[in-house]
């Protein structure tokens, strides 16, 4: 095991970070299905870890594992708060990551209260209704603290993240994610390793009696499952013994320990063996697949539907959808691909005749009813996405524009192209356009007519109607310049006169020109 110099460090850890003593932590029989979550404090932490001055990652500061099922919490500004969580299972996962990159996980279960207080950005556990063992809540940072506080990330961490090579470096064409043969066998091998040493670790703790029998399975487990991870992607164990492994990781009625790591081994493996073809030919060799536990298998087909929803037309995703529904039992997964995808609307996604909006409360609408409400006022449309870097930079220039021409006839439309509503609906309210009356998604914006007849394609785009209901400029200017003001107020001024595609004409050249007088005139003030 270890000599003095481990018990020496673990004496001062305990001092430092020990906790309430037990004499056993068995789970309880409680019949509350539920667990508390306190934040103590406001933490200052965000999704957003920068790796350098030039790189950054989203990494989810929280997570709480339900029965493999991610339940991601916000931070960022949240707190004090409390938060209250069904349980499926009667235990749960709460994974939180703290110096940047590492994670703590701690065991919670039915009728838990876990308090969480901050140091900086690093949180520290309370259980505050039941005991527990000395390094139940810490032994994620004991590890780090005894085996890698020299500066550098564990061996572990850089293989599964090879991006973090660059961690200390301002080289702004450090932009690698992945490791060369070489590289991936190096860290490998230190990682195995290292893994030896944190497993002779916890089970000196278990010996002297400073661990819990279920906080003690949970790491074990998370340290076996990520060495076996580690020995198949360097090829010393082959296809057959990770089956063998997964197998042998079932109970008799197919179902797993409820926080076991095994579902990374299970994706790896799927990855390696499958056979190629169509997203319908995987889905079925999944489904029918013998090998895995079944809340695994669930979790896995989910993945496979939401993959191919980003990339299959509708109709195809449709019946996709419809064999995923008879496959798994979990009707909260059904329901999730079904709302974010709005399946309810599948009608409407395929409709061509008209462009179909839908607004944060899920209500339709389409976007020539909108227009036809709007007559006798001009406007602007702001076409964007929460994946467009552009468009949301120019976001607070979107807002001043409407600001300027506050109580004038003219209206703003924000029009997302995003295919998931929680993605949209996120980015809305992050830029300050969830509220607004004028927010939309787009439902169809691969059928619509509408969008053929722009030639709806890179975003961002904007669009200018004038008073009359008619599309006048199908690639006006942005917000963030005078161009976009002058070309507003001209039609606020000078109202409907001419033909749609005449006026659009006339202010081009009318614009064109006063750019080029501004341009010559500069240049007879530098001559």
């Amino acid at each position: 095991m270890y000599g003095d110099s481990f018990i020496g460090f673990l004496t001062s850890f305990l001092l430092l970070f020990g906790c309430n003593n037990a004499e056993s932590n068995n789970i309880s029989d409680s019949s509350d299905s539920t667990f508390t979550l306190i934040l103590k404090d406001a933490p200052i932490i965000s999704d957003t870890v920068v790796v350098n001055s030039n790189m950054n990652t989203n990494i989810k500061a929280l997570t709480i594992w339900d029965n493999f099922w991610a339940n991601p919490i916000e931070l960022n500004g949240r707190g004090p708060d409390t938060i209250t969580f069904s349980l499926k299972n009667g235990q749960a996962i709460v994974q939180h990551r703290y110096d940047r990159f590492y994670k703590a996980e701690i065991l919670v279960q039915s009728g838990d209260t876990l308090e969480v207080r901050y140091e900086g950005e690093n949180p520290i556990f309370m259980i505050t209704n039941r005991p527990f063992m000395p390094m139940d809540l810490s032994i994620d940072s004991l590890f780090v603290r005894a085996l890698y506080s020299n500066g550098y990330y564990s061996a572990k961490l850089m293989f599964f993240a090879p991006v973090l090579k660059y961690a200390n470096s301002s080289d702004s064409t450090s932009n690698r994610f992945s490791f060369n043969m070489d590289e991936s066998k190096t860290w490998g091998e230190k990682a195995l390793a290292e893994s030896m040493l944190e497993m002779n670790m916890l089970d000196s703790l278990k010996i002297n009696a400073l661990i819990s029998e279920n906080a003690y399975a949970l790491k074990k487990d998370q340290i076996l499952f990520d060495r076996y991870l580690i020995q198949y992607r360097l090829g010393i164990i082959s296809d057959a013994d990770v089956r063998r492994i997964i197998e042998g990781a079932k109970n008799g009625d197919g179902h797993l320990l409820p926080y076991s790591h095994l579902l990374g081994l299970c994706q790896a493996y799927e990855s390696k063996t499958r056979s190629s073809g169509t997203f319908t030919r995987h889905f079925r060799e999944l489904a029918e697949s013998p090998i895995y536990p079944v809340r695994i298998k669930e979790i896995m087909l989910y993945n496979e539907v939401t993959l191919a929803a980003d990339l299959l037309p509708v109709d195809s995703f449709k019946m996709l959808m419809h064999a995923f529904s008879s496959a798994v039992k979990d009707t909260n997964l059904v329901n999730e691909i079904r709302n974010t995808y709005f399946l309810d609307f599948s009608e409407l996604r395929l409709a061509t005749d008209s462009m179909f909006l839908m607004d944060g409360s899920k209500a339709t609408t389409t976007l020539s009813a909108i227009i036809a409400a709007s007559k006798g006022n001009v406007i602007y449309v702001d076409l964007w996405a929460s994946w467009c870097e552009p468009c949301r930079k120019v976001m607070p220039a979107s807002h001043r524009l409407r600001e300027d021409y506050a109580g004038k006839p003219i209206r703003f439309m924000y029009l997302a192209l995003d295919r998931k509503f929680d993605d949209w609906e996120k980015a809305a309210k992050q830029e300050g356009v969830s509220e607004f009356p004028g927010s939309f998604l787009l439902l169809n914006p691969g059928k619509s007519e509408w969008a053929k007849q722009i030639q709806l394609g890179a975003i961002p785009r904007y669009l200018l109607y004038d008073a009359a209901g008619r599309l006048v400029h199908k690639n006006a200017p942005g917000p963030d310049g005078n161009e976009i003001r002058d070309l507003i107020n001209d039609y606020l001024t000078n109202g409907d006169h001419s033909s749609t595609w005449e006026k659009q004409t006339v202010r081009e050249i009318r614009i064109q020109s006063k750019l080029k007088s501004e341009f010559e005139g500069n240049e007879n003030k530098n001559q």
